[in-house]
């Protein structure tokens, strides 16, 4: 990408972050729109802090606190007892901003622990200017009525259970008839379909998510390709930057810094004991 990235501010830190909290949020919000969901979501507001709980999801990706800052720290057993209400593992996750002293020794006093550096959290500028997709590869956007190419191809890409693939579709659904902000891509590698990637749109970014490659084609450019075309698309909508998330030195960070981006923060997440 052409340009320079601008520094990664305090400022800036927090931009980022919110792209991924508000992609939380809404996500949460359209699976409250399924009355037969609906028990099992929880989203509440505890000061700059929001609470979320998604019974059916894996134990940390939705089950946790984002935003909290010292601040808030006299709302923790009001959280604590919102999670327990829910029979979830209360988690917390921060930032280098927003992890003060103050913040630390109120999660270490009401019984959290240190569980992960969870991911690291990647800017870059959104641009036109990309390069050609490699020969063989092709990219294109989704719509909703594609949904179920989209779930069974991140089911299998993912090893999840087959029979996941039906409610990952319902969800995605729910979301994309909920958020037009919401884009789906899936990448071709000689004309058979092996990646699937996401995109939300926020305040001026284009957040990248649930990217994922069958095996048997990983290596092969997929990604990156797929990291490039929203580069593009964010641009033509209006964005002036990309944001991700990615597991620290993970094969989605490599790629990641590959096309230009780097590193804003990493973040840490905390579990009740």
């Amino acid at each position: 990408m052409n340009g320079t990235l601008p520094i990664a501010t305090p400022e800036l830190a927090l931009r980022v972050e919110s792209a991924e909290h508000v992609g939380l949020i809404k996500r949460l919000e359209a699976f409250q729109t399924d009355a037969s969901k609906r028990d099992g979501v929880g989203l509440k507001s505890f000061g700059s802090g929001t609470a979320l709980i998604y019974k059916e999801s894996p134990a940390g990706f939705f089950n946790k606190v984002i935003g909290l800052t010292e601040a808030d720290v006299h709302l923790l057993p009001e959280i604590l007892e919102f999670y327990a209400a829910y029979d979830v593992v209360c988690r917390v996750k921060t930032n280098p901003v927003l992890a003060t002293p103050n913040l630390l020794a109120a999660l270490t006093e009401h019984g959290f622990v240190v569980e992960e550096f969870a991911t690291s959290s990647m800017y870059g500028l959104a641009t036109e200017e990309i390069p050609p997709l490699p020969d063989g590869i092709t990219v294109q956007k989704l719509t909703i009525e594609e949904i179920e190419q989209f779930a069974e191809l991140y089911t299998q890409a993912m090893g999840l259970a087959p029979e996941r693939a039906a409610s990952l579709a319902h969800n995605n659904r729910l979301i994309a008839a909920n958020n037009s902000d919401y884009h789906y891509y899936i990448a071709a590698a000689d004309g058979v379909p092996a990646s699937v990637a996401m995109m939300f749109l926020h305040d001026g970014m284009g957040s990248f998510c649930a990217a994922a490659t069958l095996p048997e084609y990983r290596g092969r450019g997929l990604q990156q390709a797929l990291i490039y075309q929203r580069i593009q698309d964010a641009a033509r909508m209006g964005c002036d930057l990309v944001v991700g998330q990615a597991a620290y030195n993970s094969s989605s960070q490599r790629n990641m810094l590959r096309s230009g981006m780097g590193v804003a923060f990493s973040d840490l997440v905390f579990i009740k004991q």
